[in-house]
């Protein structure tokens, strides 16, 4: 928990535009104005423009140093400085130099925030080069701007994150080939060296001619790979899922298994919400079970009450929908951390993978292939607040600093959702996986 109200005051401001001074009596606020030299510390701030720079932003806070100048202060909840945070800083320095009509600060706080609530205020020294280096950055977003180079869908997280339905269309009707599953930038420059550069090319492309060249030009694929992209072409020329290979989905029974962890923690990757569903032989969902785990101890819980669950019926498989590369290692970390004996190495021999199952067999009219994208074919519509594990990430996150009871039963609604999903989703591929064509 986070105790310092100077801390509260950043971590909670959001877009407030009243302005907060520290008081004395606070500890981290003691400390920042010991380090700016008895300075007062301004929290919070209303949008600062810079006319002559063109530049605007809102820091998190400033320090008035002894020798006029002004610096800027930010909060971040990592445990340690980071470079970006220097340049961040060094951002705000500009501004408030610009904004208020005095010389540039050559230093900035920072206030980091760990997961038990403790908080570090650093003194941050701020080189010519950092300075040099934000209005290199600031230089290529103008020229970006100006000059907007060809988007290409990639699958980062960003473009995960912002790519809406409009923009979907936009780039599917140019025809941008990285729109479609496993084909990003650098593959889409592979097959550009031998003129695919559209999906159209690709899709009326004969996948052995095609490999063939690829081969010669030093450029290695599989056909699967062809035949995948293929397929997701025609899933969005159909607007219908194509289901291309032969996709493996177990019967009942089976164990339904989803966690959630904290992905920024920078020494280990806590669990804070475990969930299991027990499908039966007759293939009704019981309700699932959810454990809310925030601490050590709740967490060596849950995962007590999950080997308690799979020992039950020791035959059963455990299906995850990307487990291999999620669940299984959180729960390898916690398995170490805590010295439970044997958990991981049971899943691990009962484990089913249905996204491995759903990248090797099936593609969807849309760029991805997560739960949460499969689900709408399933006609699966989510009750819950929390979208995805981004948002339910966030919402630990602030829980963790201030409890509330509504956004914990946010967190436990969206866990079992996962679980139902995922039942619901394991049906609709039995259902489907038998209609396998060719592309």
């Amino acid at each position: 928990m986070v105790h310092s109200p100077l801390a509260l005051a950043l971590l909670d401001r959001g877009n407030r535009l009243d302005r907060q001074v520290a008081e004395d009596s606070d500890p981290a606020a003691q400390q920042l104005s010991s380090l700016a030299g008895g300075g007062p510390v301004t929290v919070g701030s209303a949008k600062l423009r810079d006319r002559k720079r063109k530049i605007y932003g809102i820091p998190d806070g400033s320090v008035a140093l002894p020798d006029g100048t002004i610096a800027g202060l930010e909060v971040k909840s990592h445990g340690q400085p980071r470079r970006s945070d220097d340049l961040e800083l060094a951002f705000y320095n500009m501004l408030l130099s610009g904004h208020h009509g005095t010389p540039i600060a050559q230093c900035g706080f920072l206030v980091t925030v760990a997961l038990d609530g403790s908080q570090r205020c650093h003194l941050r020294q701020l080189t010519q080069a950092h300075f040099e280096r934000v209005d290199e950055l600031i230089g290529m977003v103008r020229a970006g701007r100006r000059n907007p180079p060809s988007d290409r869908y990639c699958g980062c997280a960003t473009c995960k994150a912002r790519l809406t339905d409009k923009q979907e269309r936009s780039r599917l009707e140019r025809e941008e080939l990285t729109m479609l599953w496993n084909l990003g930038p650098a593959k889409a420059d592979g097959l550009a060296k031998v003129g695919i550069t559209t999906i159209t090319q690709l899709a009326e492309a004969d996948p052995n001619t095609l490999l063939g060249e690829l081969t010669d030009a030093g450029i290695r694929h599989s056909m699967e790979d062809l035949r995948g992209w293929q397929a997701h072409i025609a899933a969005y020329r159909t607007q219908a899922p194509v289901v291309f290979n032969r996709l493996e989905v177990p019967e009942p029974p089976y164990y339904l298994l989803d966690t959630e962890y904290d992905t920024t923690n920078p020494t280990s990757n806590p669990i804070f919400l475990l969930a299991i569903g027990t499908v039966p032989p007759s293939g009704d969902l019981e309700k699932p079970r959810t454990w809310w785990a925030p601490t050590p101890e709740l967490e060596h819980q849950a995962l007590v009450n999950l080997r308690e669950v799979i020992d039950d019926n020791p035959d059963w498989p455990i299906v995850t929908y990307h487990g291999s590369n999620a669940d299984l290692p959180r729960l390898r970390e916690a398995q170490h951390r805590f010295g439970i004996v044997d958990i991981t190495e049971q899943i691990t021999v009962r484990h089913v993978d249905m996204f491995l199952a759903v990248k090797a067999a099936l593609r969807l009219p849309t760029a991805q292939l997560s739960l949460k994208a499969v689900e709408p074919f399933a006609g699966i519509e989510r009750e819950g607040s929390l979208a995805d594990a981004e948002s339910a990430l966030a919402a630990y996150k602030r829980i963790r600093r201030r409890p509330d009871q509504g956004a914990i039963a946010a967190l436990v609604t969206y866990a079992a959702e996962d679980i139902v999903g995922l039942a619901e989703v394991l049906t609709y591929l039995r259902e489907i996986s038998g209609s396998v064509c060719s592309p």
